[in-house]
């Protein structure tokens, strides 16, 4: 897959673990105009990237594209690429980590960046059209509190918030919601 006579590789690599996304976020390219054909990377496909970046590549980022999290082997890839030597970020809309969270934690990512593009249901929904503001506050803090209550070190929790003029105004809310999460 990738050539082993390489003399200088790059510190870290995206691996997209799906090109599918569940919102219909209105900015983003794979809701409006993907043409590549869509799918969830296979565990085996991981493996075989792993084991050629093993010992060359320290650092990869599974996102892209998509939402990482509706990949059923994503947290299965993390734990392999830790055994590896490899540390990973994951990026994701935050909608199904009110149920992926132990197995988030489990996994031991390096980093995990939450979406969180509003203080308020109704200005975070308008945007991430198709996700669930609730639910997401709910998955954010039951990751931070079962991380806490099991000492673990990883995943370093990242909430990101994207200021748009719709959002703005939330600015200080939502620092003062990240320090209540």
């Amino acid at each position: 897959m990738f050539i082993s006579k390489r003399k200088i590789w790059p510190k870290s690599i995206i691996i997209e673990a799906t090109n599918i996304c569940n919102l219909k976020c209105p900015v983003c390219p794979t809701y409006l105009d993907m043409n590549r054909p869509k799918g969830f990377m296979e565990e085996d496909t991981f493996k075989s990237i792993i084991q050629d970046i093993e010992g060359k590549i320290h650092h990869i980022a599974l996102n892209f594209a998509g939402e990482p999290t509706l990949n059923k082997n994503l947290w299965n890839f993390i734990a392999y690429a830790n055994v590896k030597g490899i540390k990973s970020l994951v990026s994701t809309n935050t909608t199904l980590l009110h149920k992926q969270y132990n197995e988030m934690i489990e996994a031991k990512p390096e980093e995990v960046i939450v979406c969180l593009d509003g203080a308020t249901k109704s200005i975070h929904e308008s945007y991430r059209r198709g996700s669930d503001f609730d639910k997401i506050i709910y998955g954010i803090t039951k990751a931070c509190e079962e991380k806490k209550r099991q000492g673990a070190h990883k995943p370093h929790i990242t909430l990101q918030f994207v200021v748009m003029a719709q959002n703005e105004h939330q600015i200080n809310d939502i620092i003062n919601l990240a320090k209540k999460i």
